[in-house]
């Protein structure tokens, strides 16, 4: 068997990752409703108690992919949670048909 002597040129190509890798978690020390959404240089990180957390950490990656330029997100930790147990509604009555009785 008769092997070539011709050298093998091997480049090595370091460039950043055309797509991210979503990770989706639960972690039970966020409060109810609460996530924290965390994203590196090629992995984005959303951590939730519940399904409601995990839906507004959704919808603030969407949010943030939605005003990222390009291909790029900037790296950056969110941790946000309701405040009170509750939700609040405004009513405003010049633009609802009901009365104020």
């Amino acid at each position: 068997m008769h092997f070539s002597t011709e050298k093998l040129k091997i480049q090595q190509v370091f460039s950043k990752p055309s797509a991210y890798v979503i990770i989706l978690s639960r972690n039970n020390t966020i409060g109810p409703e609460g996530y924290t959404l965390s994203v590196d240089e090629n992995v984005i990180r959303l951590e939730a108690s519940d399904a409601v957390g995990m839906f507004y950490a959704v919808q603030s990656l969407r949010s943030i992919i939605d005003g990222a330029s390009g291909a790029n997100i900037r790296a950056m930790t969110v941790h946000d949670a309701p405040r009170y147990r509750w939700r609040g509604r405004h009513l405003d009555g010049r633009f609802e048909n009901f009365s104020y009785d």
